[in-house]
């Protein structure tokens, strides 16, 4: 969690507080999610598509802690209570039975901050029906990184990294959602050749297109 506090406060160009030795009392948070809160404390803040919520916020439900929603609540993330990094559940309807997404919330929190990178950055493209032929010739070259794929906002949701970009791919129907962001306009370049109509987003240069 500290590799990814560091890592979110050079993305996001924020400084990250004094952190005293040791770690506050658990009150029922995991590990994982407590030493990050306490070590990003606006972490909401930063949350574009999902929402993280907040220490506050938590809730118990169906014996799992509740830390995590798509924006409109259409998909929830828990996670058990009493584990320091238990696996992650998803589910899509509350009356729904929890399934696990991932393996442990440390790889899921920093999953979850890859994709809100990816979306919310300035330097950026998406696409939500991109063809299976151009979805391989845009990752060729890019590295999967060897992580669980997420069940939201389809299974297999994969994660890349390419020339300091991340990408996001995800399965629509009979085509591939697709979301790439970088930090600088160097990161997103390659996208120059792969870019046609479409494309439904495109700030390559920081400004819409």
């Amino acid at each position: 969690m500290r590799i990814l506090a560091a890592w979110i406060s050079w993305w996001y160009d924020r400084s990250l507080p004094a952190i005293e030795p040791g770690l506050p009392p658990g009150g029922g948070v995991p590990d994982s999610l407590r030493v990050l809160y306490q070590l990003v404390p606006d972490l909401g803040d930063l949350c574009m598509q999902n929402r993280l919520l907040r220490r506050q916020d938590l809730s118990v439900e169906d014996g799992k802690l509740v830390f995590a929603c798509e924006n409109q609540g259409v998909y929830s993330w828990s996670t058990d209570v009493a584990e320091a990094d238990s696996a992650v559940y998803g589910r899509w309807e509350s009356s729904e039975p929890w399934q696990i997404d991932v393996p442990s919330l440390s790889q899921f929190l920093v999953q979850f901050f890859l994709f809100e990178a990816a979306i919310g950055a300035r330097f950026s493209a998406s696409a939500a029906c991109l063809e299976s032929p151009a979805l391989a010739a845009l990752v060729q070259g890019a590295s999967k990184l060897p992580m669980p794929s997420w069940h939201w906002p389809a299974f297999p949701t994969s994660f890349y990294i390419r020339s300091g970009a991340i990408i996001v791919t995800s399965p629509n129907d009979n085509w591939w959602s697709v979301y790439v962001g970088g930090k600088s306009p160097e990161d997103v370049a390659f996208l120059k050749t792969h870019i046609n109509s479409s494309w439904d987003y495109v700030g390559l240069d920081g400004e819409a297109g």
